[in-house]
């Protein structure tokens, strides 16, 4: 993975890395030889596309996931925990039983996601950042935040929040 920019920031993970772990964690999903379940923790995958890919069971703790594309793929079980999904296109995606606790989704478009039994209760605040200037933002409180975020036709049948 790539080396942070400097020293208060996360790694940064390039298109290219992230499509190689993708790659290994689709052969898991279908028990092919070679595979291992993507595990993206604590780094910055900033504006990357996930479109239609299936990364269910993914682990994208804290990860700087503000203005990515998940529309069309499917999470089933992903954990986003902590993670900032600020501007994140997640429409049309099934995020059900996903792990959204103390994620912060402002901005996000959730038009007819799947986010049935969905995890949105409050946790550890891991990454928050001004979406203005970029800086971290310190946050104790943990809540998920869904601040303009639209729901249109999304499904959150017993979700939990």
């Amino acid at each position: 993975m790539s080396n942070t920019q400097d020293s208060g920031s996360l790694p940064i993970v390039s298109q290219a890395e992230l499509d190689a772990v993708i790659k290994k964690h689709i052969k898991f999903v279908q028990c092919k030889p070679g595979g291992a379940r993507a595990a993206i923790k604590f780094k910055s995958i900033v504006g990357l596309t996930f479109h239609g890919l299936d990364l269910s069971g993914a682990n994208f703790t804290g990860c700087d996931m503000r203005n990515c594309n998940l529309s069309n793929a499917n999470f089933l079980n992903a954990v986003f925990y902590g993670s900032n999904l600020q501007g994140a296109n997640l429409s049309r995606g099934n995020f059900s039983r996903a792990d959204f606790r103390g994620a912060d989704l402002t901005g996000a478009d959730l038009t007819d996601a799947d986010l049935t039994k969905a995890d949105m209760r409050q946790g550890a605040k891991i990454i928050a950042q001004n979406p203005v200037t970029q800086e971290r933002i310190e946050s104790l409180d943990g809540a998920t935040i869904f601040k303009g975020t639209d729901l249109q036709n999304a499904d959150l049948s017993d979700a939990r929040a």
